[in-house]
C-alpha cells in the first residue's frame, strides 16, 4: 500500500508542464522503482503511469529523457505484454526514440 501511495504522489510530477528539476527527480524515482520486482509489478498495472512515461519520450531535457528510456528498457526487458502496452499508448515519441537509436547504431557499424 505504501508503494501505491508513493506512486500516486509521484504521478503529477511526470508531466511536461512540471518544472524540469522536479520532473527529473520524479523520473529518477520512477527509474529506481523499475529496478525492483514490486516497483515493476505496480507500474505495469498503472496505465496512467505508462502513458505519462511514453509521453515523456519527447522531453527536451537530456537527463529526463535518459531516465525515461532506461525506465522503459527495465519495464519491457522481460515482458511482452508491457511492450504492447507501451506501444499502444505511443503518440509517436517512443517510436521516434527507437528510430534515432537504430540510426545511431547503423552509423557506428
Amino acid at each position: 500500500m505504501e508503494l501505491r501511495n508513493a506512486m500516486n504522489e509521484l504521478l503529477p510530477f511526470l508531466s511536461a508542464s512540471t518544472r524540469p528539476d522536479l520532473r527529473a527527480v520524479a523520473v529518477e524515482t520512477l527509474l529506481g522503482l523499475t529496478t525492483t520486482t514490486d516497483g515493476q509489478a505496480l507500474i505495469k498495472t498503472r496505465d496512467d503511469v505508462i502513458k505519462k512515461l511514453v509521453h515523456l519520450c519527447s522531453d527536451s531535457e537530456p537527463i529526463i529523457l535518459k531516465g525515461v528510456v532506461r525506465s522503459i528498457i527495465n519495464l519491457s526487458a522481460d515482458n511482452e505484454e508491457t511492450v504492447s502496452k507501451l506501444v499502444s499508448v505511443d503518440d509517436g515519441s517512443l517510436l521516434s526514440i527507437l528510430e534515432i537509436g537504430r540510426a545511431s547504431c547503423r552509423e557506428r557499424v
